[in-house]
């Protein structure tokens, strides 16, 4: 070994599982172990090997910068390219540990690569791959992309990170230690002894010898409790600057056949190319309680195809309406051409604002005549998208941008926004005298009949 490795490392090390996940808080030596053990098999097995972050800047910034110059011992060393971000190791010849590299190959290499452009990376043969930060990595990499690579190699992948919310690395890190997810949401233990192939491990600077307790301490009191929690105890938080902070899946998350079997089915639309287009489906009872039952989230895909598309789920369902968004003018006109009554919705100065107030107040459970309280909007299971966007979705974190809170991030909103034109049309659409009124009138006045 080069290097002293603390408990919680050293028992990645002797762990023989092919994958391995591991929940660690910040202060922990992430970074550092990463490089560590991509260099320790490198060497123990002469390959390919990929540590990969959310982003090829990131890959640079961090690693090449900062740890590949100093961490790496210089006679291991045959080349480094600045250009590929890639380090190329002298063959190995260890008889004491049965190591001896063969020289009719090529060397081991250490490489640096961005999932940002996971798709470009497409091919290559890798022995072994470190996903750090991968919280923040897009999730569909690591199944379409970087899996694929390892099936000629037998390799290893390893996944580290902080927690970011109850998002992909999250569920990844509950299905090492052996859960399933539920219809509902929910995850239900089936490995009691964690999932055969897989390691998990939970990690804080607490676990690292080299940080003082009153170093953590003195971070601990300079943060919100919430912000500690996440980013140094490693414990999976609600996200700050959430918009729908009453969004929880125990809740507001049903299984398919809770949705009822009559009401009125609407549609709103959201449009996009490079984005998502966003289509939802939502069927309104007679108690004015929401069901969004289904969803479309496509890209790259022209307005012809997302018709048929609209046209291929609505089948068998009556829909009274299909909303969307007033900017994409020449997308509504060509829906209603293609016989999709699509309203545009009017923006208004507030839209934003407004539209987040409705879902926000049917979110709130309310008391009940008897039980327990309940909402008045419920989203399927089968609606995986617009649950990661509900969980996702938030405001600026940058102080100077508190004062705008009615702008959230415009990202994660593709759905919302599609759910969203839905509440402002029932809102204030079908009476243009009135900017606020019961929708319980609409039920009187036979809109849903």
């Amino acid at each position: 070994m080069l290097y002293t490795p603390h408990k919680k490392q050293l028992a990645v090390h002797q762990s023989p599982s092919r994958f391995k996940v591991l929940n660690w808080g910040r202060r922990t030596g992430k970074s550092m172990f990463a490089l560590e053990y991509v260099l320790y098999e490198a060497m123990r097995r002469q390959g390919r090997y990929w540590i990969v972050l959310p982003t090829y800047r990131q890959a640079k910034d961090i690693y090449w910068k900062q740890y590949i110059r100093t961490l790496i011992p210089q006679e291991l060393i045959k080349e480094n390219n600045n250009v590929d971000l890639s380090v190329t190791l002298n063959y190995i010849e260890d008889q004491a540990n049965g190591i001896k590299h063969d020289k009719s190959k090529p060397p081991s290499t250490i490489e640096l690569k961005g999932s940002d452009n996971a798709d470009l990376l497409r091919g290559a043969e890798v022995n072994g791959f470190v996903f750090d930060e991968y919280a923040y990595h897009d999730p569909d990499a690591w199944k379409l992309v970087f899996e694929p690579m390892m099936l000629s190699t037998k390799g290893f992948a390893m996944f580290i990170s902080t927690p970011n919310g109850f998002n992909h690395f999250y569920e990844l890190y509950m299905y090492a230690q052996g859960y399933k997810k539920t219809d509902t949401g929910g995850f239900e233990l089936v490995h009691k002894k964690g999932r055969p192939g897989w390691f998990y491990s939970h990690a804080t600077p607490y676990d690292n010898p080299t940080i003082s307790n009153t170093e953590i301490d003195r971070i601990k009191s300079e943060n919100s409790p919430d912000q500690f929690a996440q980013e140094y105890m490693a414990e999976f938080k609600k996200m700050e600057g959430l918009v729908y902070k009453q969004f929880d899946r125990a809740i507001h998350v049903i299984s398919p056949d809770k949705v009822p079997l009559t009401g009125s089915y609407v549609v709103g639309i959201d449009f996009g190319f490079t984005n998502p287009t966003a289509v939802l489906y939502v069927l309104i009872d007679y108690d004015q309680n929401w069901y969004v039952f289904d969803e479309i989230y496509e890209r790259g895909k022209t307005i012809n195809d997302i018709a048929s598309i609209i046209k291929e789920k609505a089948a068998g369902k009556n829909i009274m309406t299909y909303v969307g968004d007033s900017a994409q003018a020449e997308h509504i006109a060509n829906l209603n051409q293609q016989g999709i009554p699509c309203i545009p919705i009017s923006k208004r100065k507030d839209s934003v604002s407004a539209g987040i107030n409705l879902i926000q107040e049917a979110l709130k459970p309310r008391e009940q005549l008897s039980g327990k309280p309940k909402p008045k909007l419920y989203v399927s299971s089968t609606c995986i998208n617009l649950i990661e966007e509900f969980e996702k979705y938030r405001y600026p974190s940058d102080d100077a941008k508190k004062n705008a809170k009615e702008n959230p991030t415009p990202k994660d909103d593709h759905g919302l926004d599609a759910l969203r034109y839905l509440k402002l049309f029932f809102q204030y659409e079908l009476n243009k005298e009135e900017d606020f009124y019961d929708e319980s009138d609409l039920f009187n006045n036979g809109f849903y009949r």
